[in-house]
């Protein structure tokens, strides 16, 4: 074995392992720590509206920031129910009210220097009055936090945006008169972004706007090619007439294709376009991996700088890079395919045949 690929083995078989030891899901439990001084109210009732409930959002976990979906660490309804006890406990002299999650996201983002975690939140308070269910109307928050590591602080983000919605909403439950209430709308969303109704047009600040799709169609802007090679397209996208970025966008569409921001794998911001669709979006992209140069020199960086395979699950939310050991993580579930991938070259080519069947037998258990 010559020395390049002894220590590009090496290389691989640490992240490997690495990636092996790692859990698959980050667990956040909430412990509010004082009741809350809103006393005339509390909530008797969770109901879980979130388009999509695998998880309360994505973690960023490891040197490499690989990305694991999050949750509660117990069941959402009953650990959420829980929380709402303890902020606002429950007493006869108190109105009850019904709490309609519609979102409940938890993210991560790195920049140069540091991490910004994200929690956004938005519920619909239901009063009932004579059996009728009213709607007191969507309160919603977002609340974010810097460090070096954001993930151990996604609990007291999510306390915070609830607190922040709770008191909002106490301002209005004893204003507002039955008439200018409209009744409550209980049909569930629980819905998959579905490629068959058409993408909409506009950019997408986080997976939930991708998930539901609904782009903030209210902001124009203008969408460049910046990079363009045989094998790759980079895009960047700008307010109009102007040479400023819009930033920490998740990314936009142009009605047609998905289009990803990068900074989710890499230290970059640019845009690269989604291949073909499915449970996994496929998109490829060549990128320079300075924690694999910086690490390895020059052979570094030419393990880094090879077109590769990225997907987003599109009922999560995160965001993988296939490596070899990702490949056969993704295919475990699936002994056919994982033995054609390890019986093929396993070039990008292969990558991209792999995940087009693999996204088929999805669409098959669906019908």
């Amino acid at each position: 074995m010559t020395s390049v690929k002894f220590v590009l083995f090496l290389f691989f078989s640490i992240i490997s392992l690495k990636g092996m030891c790692q859990k698959d899901t980050y667990l956040v439990k909430l412990q509010p720590k004082e009741k809350l001084l809103v006393s005339d109210f509390y909530i008797s009732e969770v109901i879980d509206n979130r388009i999509s409930k695998n998880g309360i959002g994505v973690t960023q976990k490891g040197a490499f920031n690989k990305q694991v979906v999050a949750n509660f660490i117990e069941d959402f309804v009953p650990h959420l129910q829980n929380t709402f006890y303890l902020l606002l406990p429950p007493a006869e002299n108190k109105e009850e009210l019904s709490a309609i999650i519609h979102k409940l996201y938890i993210s991560e983002r790195t920049t140069t220097m540091t991490e910004v975690g994200t929690c956004e939140v938005e519920i619909e308070f239901l009063k009932s009055i004579d059996g009728i269910q009213y709607s007191l109307g969507n309160y919603a928050a977002k609340v974010e936090g810097k460090g070096l590591d954001v993930s151990n602080k996604h609990d007291e983000r999510i306390l915070e945006a609830l607190t922040q919605i709770i008191n909002e909403v106490s301002v209005v439950v004893d204003q507002r008169e039955l008439k200018d209430l409209p009744t409550a709308n209980l049909e569930g969303t629980n819905k998959k972004l579905d490629f068959s109704e058409g993408l909409k047009k506009g950019l997408y600040y986080n997976f939930n706007d991708l998930i539901s799709n609904s782009p903030k169609d209210t902001l124009a802007y203008n969408a460049k090619l910046i990079a363009e090679t045989k094998k790759f397209e980079h895009y960047m996208v700008y307010y109009p007439n102007s040479k400023k970025r819009i930033k920490n966008l998740f990314g936009y569409s142009d009605g047609e294709s998905i289009y990803l921001n990068v900074f989710k794998y890499t230290l970059a911001e640019y845009f690269i376009k989604s291949k073909f669709f499915g449970r996994y979006v496929y998109f490829e992209d060549q990128y320079d991996n300075k924690n694999v140069s910086a690490a390895f020199g020059m052979v570094g960086t030419l393990a880094s700088t090879k077109l590769r395979g990225i997907i987003l699950d599109s009922q999560t939310g995160i965001i993988t890079e296939l490596t070899d050991n990702m490949m056969e993580a993704l295919l475990e579930q699936q002994p056919q395919l994982l033995q054609e991938y390890k019986g093929g070259e396993r070039k990008i080519e292969d990558i991209r045949a792999i995940i087009k069947k693999l996204n088929d037998t999805f669409k098959e258990k669906e019908l």
